[in-house]
């Protein structure tokens, strides 16, 4: 693994050096990593407001790191359809809605 170069979860799931509580938590956060635009959406339709980090966290039963982390995937990732603004030093609520008139639908960014 080299700085700046790709990653996937399946070479970090298959990286020799990782002892089995690690590759399982990296199929953890693989797992999350999909349910989480789900979540959102459901969160919004619920309460009609975007989740804070520490609910997104208290769902999937994780840190608040490890969602900021996926969210920093998520943002950096070009295959990821853009879903949300994040507002990384907003600790109360780091994600926000894009466009008002499409609600749920929320950028990554740089990518507007």
């Amino acid at each position: 693994m080299q700085q700046g170069a790709p990653m996937t979860f399946s070479k970090l799931h298959n990286d020799s050096r990782f002892e089995k509580e690690e590759k399982d938590f990296i199929g953890r956060m693989y797992e999350i990593f999909f349910q989480i635009p789900g979540f959102l959406k459901s969160e919004h339709e619920r309460t009609d407001a975007i989740p804070t980090l520490r609910r997104i966290a208290d769902h999937f039963e994780v840190t608040d790191n490890s969602i900021d982390l996926l969210l920093t995937v998520m943002a950096a990732d070009r295959r990821v359809p853009s879903f949300f603004v994040r507002r990384p030093h907003h600790q109360r609520d780091p994600l926000t809605p894009a466009d008002p008139d499409r609600p749920l639908a929320v950028l990554l960014p740089g990518r507007m």
